[in-house]
């Protein structure tokens, strides 16, 4: 039997935020997803997903994580609402999964690309 840092129950939930994430930071904000998700390490809100914080892989949107990692609290937030799924989203959604699954650190997944 596998030991995972969360339950698969909230495997869903932490799969759709940092999809939304991403693709909220790449697609809506044009940033680099390398310098983005490089921000997000050094924040230590991936540390925290890792760890299956609640606050963080259930409590938070995707957009709410955005302002975490950019440190980004005083600008407004235009309105985001996305029905396309693009191909940041769905690397968001697999990077969650995977992570979940092999039990790595995002560092580990990223040194391993």
């Amino acid at each position: 039997m596998e030991i995972h840092a969360y339950n698969e129950l909230y495997l869903s939930h932490a799969m759709i935020t940092l999809a939304t994430m991403l693709d909220y930071a790449v697609v809506f904000r044009n940033e680099s997803i390398d310098t983005f998700f490089e921000d997000f390490i050094t924040s230590g809100l991936a540390a925290q997903f890792e760890q299956g914080n609640p606050a963080v892989i259930a409590g938070k949107s995707g957009i709410d994580l955005y302002r975490v990692a950019k440190k980004n609290f005083s600008e407004n937030i235009p309105d985001y609402i996305s029905f396309h799924r693009t191909s940041t989203y769905w690397v968001g959604r697999s990077l969650a999964y995977y992570q979940w699954y092999a039990n790595k650190s995002f560092q580990e997944i990223v040194a391993d690309v």
